[in-house]
């Protein structure tokens, strides 16, 4: 795309917000690539083509911008969905805000628009937006589903629980619980809840058609021990046995 398209494409991305949009953007703004933008129309010098470049990148109008208002849009598309989402994401933290109480305060103040959120969601560090997406976007599994794990089945694919005096935290399970859960028949109990602990597990972002960081609760057949598993190492185990097994 030439340097112009871009400019053209930024600026109108940013002109179709509201003032008390743009006032609450300049106010929160955490990126030097949106305030170059935000202050586009003060400056006497035009920008280098670079920075123009940098602005499609890096700015929250650029690159993933078209994707990140169909996140928002879905993301308020209903009550029950932003509660569920914004409870995930506070249970699956590690170290940092997910910002979180900020969006609250502006839902309930009636403030939250799809062009906030949509901003929110460009700030967010890499694991609070997989969490984010992967919750977003509607479940890859329902309950009752029999999986089996994906041969490029990955590190922390599996969930373990490890409990320390009244600390409880939670860990990628070790090489011997994952060698045995390979080549087993699961059946999906159904979603995860919130598990409550300190999660150490990598936190996989989203593909379209695999899923990604949502957690489900699986049991193995003809096993009585329940397992956390990670949405994206999952699939439909379409094998004859499983089809008899289901009549």
């Amino acid at each position: 795309m030439n340097i112009e398209k871009t400019k053209e494409i930024l600026l109108g991305r940013y002109s179709k917000l509201t003032e008390e949009e743009k006032e609450w953007m300049m106010e929160n703004n955490r990126a030097w690539y949106n305030r170059y933008l935000f202050e586009y129309e003060y400056h006497t010098e035009e920008y280098s083509n670079s920075q123009w470049e940098a602005m499609w990148l890096w700015s929250s109008f650029g690159q993933d911008y078209l994707r990140n208002q169909s996140l928002a849009k879905k993301f308020l598309s209903s009550e029950k969905k932003m509660n569920h989402v914004m409870e995930m994401m506070q249970d699956r933290k590690k170290w940092y805000n997910t910002r979180v109480d900020e969006i609250k305060h502006l839902h309930a103040t009636g403030k939250l628009t799809k062009e906030i959120m949509a901003f929110f969601i460009s700030m967010f560090r890499k694991e609070n937006f997989n969490v984010f997406e992967s919750y977003v976007k509607d479940p890859i599994f329902d309950t009752g589903t029999i999986v089996q794990f994906r041969s490029n089945i990955g590190v922390d694919a599996v969930l373990q629980e490890q409990k320390w005096s009244n600390r409880t935290s939670y860990y990628g399970a070790d090489n011997r619980t994952m060698h045995n859960l390979k080549k087993k028949t699961l059946m999906v109990l159904g979603e995860s809840p919130p598990l409550g602990g300190q999660i150490y597990a990598s936190v996989y972002s989203h593909k379209e058609k695999q899923g990604g960081s949502r957690l489900y609760r699986v049991l193995p057949i003809g096993d009585t021990k329940v397992y956390v598993v990670v949405e994206k190492f999952l699939k439909k185990c379409r094998t004859k046995a499983v089809k008899d097994a289901r009549k």
